[in-house]
């Protein structure tokens, strides 16, 4: 800097300088927030704003050191911020607050949305529920219907029924090469020799269950 006759030396301009740049250092700083001078957001840091505006101030201000000390103000920085204890505890139990009440915020919405999907599963769980018991209640009426009409028609012919489900079920045991010792239990008697040469033979109702005949299952 440039110093005039207005000081009396050269510390004396820099002891009077130092005061003006104190004071208006404090006046700007204080328009900020603490999170412009500590956070872990980059975002949020202001310090080449602040020295701006700070160097602004020591040299346009009026009066400014031009006019009162003689000297021009090319640029100011900030080397380090230093608060009191007190002062430090204080501001780092606030942010620890603040960051708690967050979590805690934070927490309460995933717990909200948590429950509520939750119950809009659970809803349409009981829909597809209702809806498959439903198809099931008329399914089952259906078939019973069907089951009705089937009895009503074998009711009118009792031994086309049985020579029906006697066919029905030698089908399924003759359904893949076997080796068949014969006997003489439905519905094996379908087999019996006037049967094979073509020649009818009249089916009777079974005397007793069904019983499969014994069946060797080639190698």
């Amino acid at each position: 800097y440039t110093i005039y006759v207005k000081n009396t030396d050269s510390k004396d301009a820099e002891t009077k300088l130092l005061n003006r740049i104190r004071n208006d250092q404090a006046a700007v700083i204080a328009r900020y927030d603490f999170a412009n001078f500590v956070s872990t957001e980059q975002d949020e840091l202001k310090y080449d704003e602040i020295e701006q505006e700070i160097r602004k101030a020591v040299q346009d201000t009026p009066p400014s050191v031009r006019d009162l000390l003689g000297v021009e103000v090319r640029y100011v920085g900030l080397e380090g911020l230093a608060l009191p204890k007190t002062i430090t505890t204080a501001v780092f139990e606030a942010m620890k607050k603040e960051r708690e009440a967050e979590a805690a915020r934070y927490t309460s919405e995933g717990a909200s949305e948590a429950n509520r999907i939750k119950a809009e599963a659970e809803s349409i769980a009981g829909t597809i529920l209702a809806f498959a018991d439903r198809q099931a209640e008329q399914i089952i009426a259906e078939g019973k219907a069907r089951a009705a009409a089937y009895n009503e028609t074998f009711k009118k012919d009792e031994e086309l029924a049985v020579f029906l489900l006697k066919m029905d079920y030698l089908g399924k045991i003759l359904k893949e090469r076997s080796t068949v010792i014969l006997d003489a239990q439905p519905p094996i008697d379908l087999l019996k020799e006037a049967s094979l040469q073509g020649k009818p033979v009249a089916a009777t109702r079974p005397s007793g269950r069904i019983v499969e005949p014994s069946i060797i299952q080639p190698k």
